[in-house]
């Protein structure tokens, strides 16, 4: 269908590409492209297109299906199979994923499963019931999605510790071996600690607090009794296995207190005050601080550890000044003990996101439903998402005078903005005064995006306007065409915006980005609709570039909004390759086939791509002589066979400078794939970069 055109000016694109890279198809393979960056609109999760190798729905159901019933015990056949689709894979998951989805008409579920889109391995599957609550029925994460927990080097863990940070007098414990400034919890040194094992980094981790520390240590606090401890990671380099060094550090002292008329504070088994109670201790009674959770102290007294609430201990000034100074901005929401509890409201948050997008762009009904599923879990972090009540502005109310504020604040005009997030939401501590946050995401090069906040009233209470101007790619209306790809196709109401409207409002940005005769253009156009959202799309294509090029716009039904199009650099970049292809036809009638002229030649086709080596370059005898010894010693060609391989050559400025030799043999050049060998080489320092055998490439 036509609304699929733009996959074929993708698919120019990626010409232009090979052909910065790797001289029009001539050289090596190109690594496969990664999957397009997913933007924020409001609508579902967009599907993506299938890859070879990867699993097909009949066996993704089937699949899916002996999950659900021999693993998990439901019987399938009171299911029926709702959705099947390819997307993109979250942070704890395969980088692309196959979700298949059933009803179920006797308990009014709804079951996700999720699987690896090539080897079709279950990853997880959950229940989304009618009362929407989520349920996680079965998890998996796939190998490459896990750090790797190895033994440390001294002796099989685990093993006793203390920690000890040689530059604080405490140590963040956190949930995850990322973030170190938002800990679950702050411990002294001195504390002891169990290593359960040592976190070898790798590419998937983080460490928002700057440069990472070399490793984490898995560690577990306070084990006792049926009690497993707090477990959490720190960096590695903070723990100190010398026993007789400990004596260096003193843990804070601090008394029990209490209004209560019993003069008496309980100890607790977690940090819960619905958890066991280890003991009653009289007002007054010392006892030892290890470390500080949110809203608890984990304390020793006397053989036990247990947990003591902030507020019924009391310090001398030094050590509430010290204690105070420890406190990190702010602690993880999610307080040890919670965890499991914790995955299941992030289960049913990741439901609201596969069916609605991004939470930045959910109508106002979405965003309430996440803010009481927060609170509802005990998770709710923030402002409170609400509805507008009786009597208060309604949503196109409250926008109309935030689009006059921002126009007369920056002079933004509904022409330099693409899209508004909207939120109607209060403080906890200020559940009378909700406030509306619009954001304006620009699309205007000297005019960066901006947000205003209203009272319930509508009077305007603040502006916010990003520091660095809008650069012209900061909004890329045609990565946006990847969302509006994935809806079905559906038939038009009397409720929809007709289609003769849409094309209008469609052929006006056309006309104004690319300049091109409306009189000539033809046009397509599909009613597109998911969970959210209808939409038309519109596909413009002049009669001689039909099959290779398509200018596209996305109209909103009914509204009539231009939601997202083609970006003009991008297609006026995608004639320009057309055109550059053409001339490249009548030059190698003239010169011979390209990869055959000289480098002269080729920097005069290319400039913007191909030059000549400077002064600083190695020279190309010395290029060659290198990619010579490459291929002798990486692939074993025999010095005999060498003659067989003939060198071409180009000389790369986009990454470089680079030399890229080339060896075919003659029966290669006469056949219509070109795959040899290629190597890559610094043109200044004479280092290999890359090299590629031709089983390596794809022609």
């Amino acid at each position: 269908m036509f609304r699929m055109r733009p996959n074929r000016f993708f698919a120019l694109l990626i010409v232009l590409s090979l052909l910065v890279s790797l001289g029009l198809a001539e050289t090596a393979a190109t690594p496969e492209p990664s999957e397009p960056p997913v933007p924020a609109l409001s609508l579902a999760i967009a599907t993506i297109a299938p890859r070879e190798g990867d699993v097909e729905e009949e066996a993704a159901i089937a699949a899916a299906q002996k999950l659900l019933e021999e693993s998990l015990g439901i019987d399938a056949r009171l299911l029926t199979k709702a959705d099947f689709a390819l997307r993109l894979g979250g942070f704890d998951e395969t980088p692309r994923v196959a979700v298949v989805t059933f009803t179920s008409g006797e308990s009014a579920s709804i079951f996700t499963v999720t699987l690896d889109a090539q080897t079709g391995a279950p990853i997880r599957a959950s229940e989304f019931d009618a009362a929407c609550l989520t349920t996680l029925l079965y998890e998996d994460l796939p190998a490459a999605a896990q750090a790797t927990l190895e033994p440390a080097p001294e002796e099989a863990v685990p093993f006793p510790a203390f920690l000890a940070d040689p530059e604080s007098a405490a140590t963040h414990v956190t949930q995850m071996p990322t973030d170190y400034e938002i800990p679950m919890g702050v411990y002294m040194n001195g504390t002891p600690v169990i290593v359960t094992g040592i976190l070898a980094m790798d590419g998937g981790l983080m460490y928002m607090g700057g440069e990472a520390p070399e490793g984490w240590a898995q560690v577990t606090i306070g084990m006792q009794g049926d009690f497993a401890g707090i477990s959490g990671f720190v960096p590695a380099h903070m723990l100190n296995r010398e026993v007789g060094t400990t004596a260096i550090y003193q843990l804070p002292q601090g008394k029990l207190t209490t209004d209560s008329a019993t003069q008496h504070v309980s100890l607790y088994k977690s940090g819960s005050r619905n958890s066991d109670i280890l003991g009653v201790y009289r007002e007054g009674t010392t006892v030892q601080v290890m470390g500080r959770l949110r809203d608890w102290y984990h304390a020793r007294l006397g053989s036990l550890t247990g947990f003591v609430e902030v507020k019924h201990l009391a310090f001398d000034a030094k050590t509430e000044e010290l204690l105070n100074g420890l406190l990190p901005d702010a602690f993880d929401s999610v307080q040890p003990g919670v965890e499991d509890r914790y995955q299941k409201y992030m289960t049913a948050v990741d439901e609201l996101w596969y069916k609605f997008g991004d939470s930045n762009d959910w109508p106002l009904s979405i965003k309430a439903q996440y803010s009481q599923l927060s609170l509802d879990w005990g998770f709710q972090d923030g402002p409170v998402n609400v509805l507008p009540g009786e009597g208060e502005l309604t949503q196109a109310q409250a926008e109309a005078i935030a689009e006059e504020a921002v126009l007369k604040e920056f002079g933004m005009t509904d022409r330099d903005y693409a899209k508004v997030n909207a939120r109607y939401a209060y403080l906890p501590e200020m559940p009378d005064e909700p406030e509306w946050t619009f954001r304006f995401n620009s699309v205007t090069p000297d005019k960066p995006d901006c947000a205003v906040t209203l009272d319930k009233q509508g009077k305007v209470l603040s502006f916010w306007q990003d520091d660095a101007p809008t650069k012209p790619t900061a909004y890329d209306p045609l990565s946006d065409l990847y969302m509006y790809m994935g809806g079905t196709e559906t038939a038009e109401t009397a409720a929809d915006l007709s289609r003769e409207k849409a094309e209008g409002i469609a052929l006006e940005v056309y006309a104004e980005q690319t300049g091109e005769n409306t009189q000539t253009v033809l046009v397509q156009s599909t009613l597109t609709a998911n969970n959210t959202s209808r939409w038309w799309y519109v596909t413009f294509m002049q009669p001689e570039t039909v099959d290779l090029y398509s200018f596209d716009v996305v109209v909103l039904s009914p509204m009539g909004e231009v939601a997202a199009h083609t970006a003009r650099e991008q297609y006026l970049e995608s004639a320009a390759s057309v055109g550059m292809l053409d001339n490249l036809d009548e030059l190698e009638r003239e010169k011979g086939r390209l990869l055959t002229w000289s480098l002269e030649d080729k920097q005069q086709y290319a400039p913007g791509m191909w030059g000549l080596p400077g002064e600083d370059d190695i020279p190309q005898e010395q290029a060659l002589a290198i990619a010579t010894q490459c291929l002798t010693d990486k692939y074993g060609i025999q010095e005999s066979d060498l003659a067989n391989w003939k060198p071409f050559y180009r000389f790369d400025i986009t990454n470089g400078p680079r030399w890229i030799i080339e060896f075919f043999t003659d029966e290669i050049i006469a056949s219509d794939i070109l795959t040899g060998y290629t190597v890559t080489i610094d043109a200044q320092t004479g280092d290999i970069l890359e090299s590629w055998a031709p089983e390596e490439q794809n022609g």
